[in-house]
C-alpha cells in the first residue's frame, strides 16, 4: 500500500514507486498507488493528467479497459489542449477493434507440465554405431609439393631480379 502526505518529495516518490509497479506488470499496485496519487494532486494540473494518463495504461495492462475508455473521455475535458490530444488519441487506440492474427503469426508452445519427469540418458546411449576415428593429418615429410612449389618461386623471384 502507497501512503501519500501532501509534501512534493513524497509525491515525487509515490509516483516513481507506482511507475515502477507498473513497468513490472504489477497492475493491482500501480492503479492502487495511481488512485491515491490522484486524491493529493490536482486533477487539472499537468502532474494530474500525467497521473491519469499512467492510471490509464494501468487500467488497460489490467484488463479493466472499461475503466480506461471512461478515464480517457474524462481527460478529454482536461484544460490543457495537449493532455486533450492526448486523451483523444489513446481513446481511438483503446476503442478500435482487435485484430484477427494469421495462425501463422503464432507459435504453438507445448504445454510440457504432462510429461513426466525422467533422468537424463547420456548421449549417444543405446546408439549402435560405431564411433568414427579422427581422420589422420599428413606430417611434413609427406608434403613434397608444398618444398617444391616454394623452391620454384624463389628460383623464379632470383632470376627475375637478377635482369637488366
Amino acid at each position: 500500500m502507497i501512503v501519500v502526505v501532501n509534501d512534493p518529495l513524497n509525491l515525487d516518490i509515490a509516483l516513481a514507486t507506482a511507475r515502477l509497479a507498473l513497468d513490472r506488470g504489477d497492475y493491482p499496485i500501480a492503479i492502487q498507488g495511481f488512485q491515491s496519487l490522484l486524491n493529493q494532486v490536482d486533477r487539472n494540473s499537468s502532474l494530474g493528467a500525467e497521473v491519469q494518463f499512467f492510471l490509464v495504461t494501468a487500467y488497460a495492462g489490467a484488463g479493466q479497459k472499461q475503466a480506461a475508455i471512461d478515464l480517457c473521455q474524462r481527460l478529454q475535458q482536461h484544460p490543457d489542449h495537449h493532455s486533450r490530444k492526448q486523451a483523444q488519441d489513446l481513446l481511438y487506440i483503446l476503442k478500435a477493434p482487435a485484430l484477427k492474427r494469421p495462425e501463422t503469426w503464432m507459435s504453438q508452445i507445448p504445454d510440457l507440465s504432462q510429461l513426466e519427469e525422467r533422468s537424463p540418458s547420456p548421449p549417444f546411449a543405446g546408439s549402435s554405431k560405431p564411433i568414427p576415428e579422427a581422420p589422420t593429418i599428413p606430417g611434413p615429410t609427406s608434403n613434397r609439393f608444398v618444398a617444391i612449389a616454394l623452391g620454384l618461386s624463389i628460383l623464379a623471384l632470383l632470376i627475375w631480379l637478377g635482369r637488366p
